[in-house]
């Protein structure tokens, strides 16, 4: 498999974070998967000087696109934790 097939992946200490914000350069909102300089725990916060390059950048045009992918991550969220029991 090329490296450039692999998916995105988040978790196993890859020293990733992801942060979002208003677009002002294509309006919506984005979402960028980082590479840091450092580790962080999950749930922590880390400066914009932490960040070593962009992984992957997710652009949400509408308010229906977020919301959309809101409700596959929280199904997915659902049927993983039903998984532990």
């Amino acid at each position: 498999m090329k490296h450039d097939t692999l998916p995105v992946q988040i978790g196993h200490n890859l020293h990733k974070g992801i942060v979002g914000f208003p677009d002002r350069k294509h309006g919506g909102y984005s979402v960028l998967i980082v590479w840091l300089k450092k580790e962080c725990k999950s749930g922590d916060d880390f400066a914009v000087s932490d960040i070593y390059k962009i992984n992957d950048h997710i652009h949400f045009c509408d308010i229906e696109s977020l919301e959309t992918t809101i409700d596959v991550l929280n199904r997915l969220l659902r049927e993983w934790k039903g998984e532990e029991k």
